[in-house]
């Protein structure tokens, strides 16, 4: 008899989270809304329960909501907007019992001051991209890593979380190069905590991979606050898929465009700068 150690992997995850849901009562969990033409909320995480979950969500969102959304986002580059949904259980959310629920739409942190722009809109999960647990006994990563949401010439950038010190962070880019990439030049396919890393065979791969999937991305940086992506900068992919600073647009994969959205862990309420 044949076993499957992904679907196995799969199973006992459901399990978990399912488990999970019968311990946890109802609670606000807060969410950072993004993206253009496909949307995405990243949960806001804290490293105690019932928060203690990175959660990156592709969504769609009810046509009040989405007009207010579009009416003070700009063509400049992504603003700040945070969802304030009505109280549930995480895991439920995170397991696909829970496909819709009800929020109201911040301009700006609905902790600090944000405007509510939208009422009771619906949210309806598409896909959970990424989710992991957090844990205060989880190790500081050596190197600056973000995950890839795709949404066509611009896309976003969310750095993965870590030790209890890190930093929430999500930037969007924008793909400098028309060259476009394609399956052929991916090397190398890893399964890393549910989502892919990408090792990248052609230096000259300036364009987004076109796929469904979330990618990790490692930066040639140390994990630190200090070295997190800002809006202006300039960056390549090199051959070993690795990603390094640009001296030029002419020689950059793509530009960070909107450096909107930063906090610092362990509780994640506290702006970086």
């Amino acid at each position: 008899m044949k076993f499957s150690l992904r679907a196995l992997t799969v199973s006992v995850g459901l399990l978990f989270t399912s488990a999970l849901a019968h311990a946890q009562s109802a609670a606000v969990h807060g969410m950072v809304l993004f993206g253009s033409d496909q949307l995405y909320v990243s949960h806001i995480p804290m490293y105690m329960t019932p928060h203690d979950h990175q959660a990156l969500i592709k969504v769609k969102i009810s046509s009040t909501g989405l007009a207010a959304y579009a009416k003070y986002n700009t063509a400049a580059g992504q603003q700040y907007f945070t969802l304030a949904p009505k109280p549930f259980v995480l895991p439920t959310l995170l397991n696909g019992t829970l496909t819709s629920f009800k929020a109201d739409l911040y301009r700006g942190s609905f902790e600090q001051g944000g405007q509510v722009i939208a009422s009771n809109i619906t949210v309806q999960v598409e896909k959970i991209e990424y989710q992991a647990r957090l844990s205060k006994a989880t190790k500081p990563a050596t190197s600056l890593t973000y995950m890839t949401l795709n949404d066509g010439e611009n896309s976003f950038l969310a750095h993965k979380l870590t030790a209890p010190n890190n930093f929430d962070h999500i930037v969007q880019i924008k793909w400098l190069n028309e060259k476009a990439a394609t399956e052929e030049t991916v090397n190398a396919n890893l399964e890393v905590s549910n989502t892919i890393i990408k090792n990248v065979n052609n230096s000259d791969l300036l364009q987004p991979i076109k796929s469904e999937d979330s990618f990790v991305k490692s930066f040639a940086l140390t994990d630190r606050l200090t070295n997190r992506l800002q809006a202006g900068q300039l960056f390549t992919i090199a051959s070993d898929g690795s990603i390094k600073e640009a001296a030029s647009e002419e020689t950059a994969s793509f530009q960070v465009v909107s450096d909107f959205y930063c906090t610092q862990g362990p509780d994640f309420f506290n702006p970086c700068d």
